[in-house]
């Protein structure tokens, strides 16, 4: 899998609040719901960029269309301030109910996406929920998935690698309260949270996916070959599956520092160093690769350490 490096940055227009729904659209013909979620983390703008991008293409081509698609922000007053999130992380909240003696800017948040989703929930159609992340670290894309019979299926063939099992290790993720109520729920890490080509990783993800569950023919949808080979080319000729094995969890951030010049994927041996926090060095207890380095203020989540599966 090869690697790369960017010096531009991207971000959401300052002068500009960040709309709860970014757009859309409704096909003409019969066909599923397509929920796409961006910015759960705030100090991820690409999959806004991206979804604004491509309603715009839709509006502009208007393609035939099987079902309907509709995007939305996660976070809008993270967005808007450019960190993860105010008070606390949006995307591990799911599993409880409010408190109302002490509200929180995410909770709010997250009735407000209750409200545009619950009705997807409800439909008679099929939904598909897709959730776009990016990373602290340097990366190529990837998918993560809740092992289900359906995000396999709709999955499969999808030129980027495929992490399982990180549910086991995170509690409270949107995605994992989308699949235990029964949806396709997809994950997307289009890259490095500001690089320009995690907007373009996003972009052809979409479009793949569009494809896959039959809302549009290839020939329908504008630059295909781009897309698949875009995807294909960062992440190598050889497709992976990889499980979670290891996730290293912070208290209180507890002094945690990761090791400089680590990127997403990178084989690590057991004993190696790979950060510190207040009770001194933390080394791998696991061969395999650093998967999601933390490379941020916030988060509670130091690292995982990833290895390849054939499951």
């Amino acid at each position: 899998m090869s690697e790369h490096t960017e010096t531009e940055s991207i971000s959401l227009p300052s002068s500009v609040q960040v709309p709860r729904l970014l757009g859309e659209f409704k096909g003409a013909l019969n066909g599923p719901n397509h929920i796409f979620i961006a910015g759960i983390h705030g100090n991820e703008p690409s999959g806004v960029l991206a979804m604004q991008r491509i309603l715009a293409q839709l509006e502009e081509i208007r393609p035939n269309f099987h079902g309907s698609l509709l995007s939305v922000s996660g976070n809008r007053q993270a967005l808007e301030r450019g960190e993860r999130y105010v008070d606390i992380d949006l995307n591990r909240i799911w599993h409880r109910d409010a408190n109302p003696a002490q509200p929180l800017a995410e909770e709010s948040e997250k009735t407000a996406l209750l409200e545009v989703i619950v009705p997807y929930m409800s439909s008679d159609k099929p939904t598909f929920f897709f959730d776009l992340h990016s990373t602290s670290s340097e990366s190529i894309p990837f998918i993560v998935l809740c092992d289900s019979p359906g995000n396999r299926e709709i999955t499969e063939g999808m030129p980027v690698p495929i992490i399982l099992g990180l549910e086991k290790y995170m509690e409270g993720t949107l995605f994992n309260y989308l699949t235990k109520e029964g949806f396709t729920s997809v994950i997307f890490e289009g890259g490095q949270h500001l690089a320009p080509s995690s907007v373009d990783f996003h972009e052809s993800f979409v479009w793949l996916m569009l494809e896959r569950t039959g809302a549009l023919n290839n020939e329908n949808i504008p630059n295909y070959n781009t897309h698949r080979e875009r995807l294909t080319e960062v992440s190598g000729a050889n497709i992976l599956k990889f499980e979670s094995v290891f996730r290293h969890a912070l208290i209180d951030r507890d002094g945690f520092k990761m090791e400089p010049g680590f990127v997403n994927f990178e084989a690590i041996d057991e004993g190696q160093l790979l950060a510190y926090n207040s009770f001194g060095p933390i080394y791998a207890k696991n061969r395999g690769r650093i998967f999601m380095p933390l490379y941020q203020k916030q988060g509670d989540d130091g690292f995982f350490i990833i290895r390849e599966t054939t499951d």
